[in-house]
């Protein structure tokens, strides 16, 4: 049995339920307020017995690729559209470049990123939320 959250600030223990779904979308941020991330998940509920505005928690049992690049989580940020992008350090021009990104899976150390970053690259990971492209900087290490 699990403990449950009723919509009306109530617990109640039930059954877990076990259910196949398809996966939709992940949250890359988290709500600053609740430390929780947004999933999307489509799910059959032929009994009815889920109903709008339940809260649950979610494990997602997914094997995750250890290919790619990981970054801190703290690196991505959002623009208006809700592109998530981050910058990476040019260290010839001494420059940070705007690189949007699509993240992947959050593990443990931080975010898989999919595509638009290179294994070796590196990137700005301080006073990142106050830089434009090609806004200068200085490489600490």
């Amino acid at each position: 049995t699990d403990l449950v959250q009723l919509h009306d600030r109530r617990s109640a223990l039930c059954s877990s339920i076990i259910l196949c779904s398809g996966y939709r979308n992940r949250g890359v941020m988290a709500d600053p307020l609740v430390h929780t991330y947004k999933v999307k998940i489509a799910v059959p509920n032929p009994a009815h017995r889920l109903l709008p505005g339940m809260l649950c928690n979610v494990v997602i049992d997914n094997p995750v690729s250890m290919e790619g690049v990981v970054v801190p989580i703290g690196c991505l940020l959002a623009d208006e559209n809700g592109r998530q992008y981050l910058f990476v350090a040019d260290t010839i021009d001494n420059v940070a470049l705007r690189r949007d990104v699509k993240p992947g899976w959050l593990v443990k150390t931080g975010v898989q990123i999919d595509s638009g970053l290179q294994a070796g690259e590196s990137i700005v990971t301080f006073g990142h939320q106050k830089l434009n492209d090609r806004f200068p900087i200085i490489r600490t290490r």
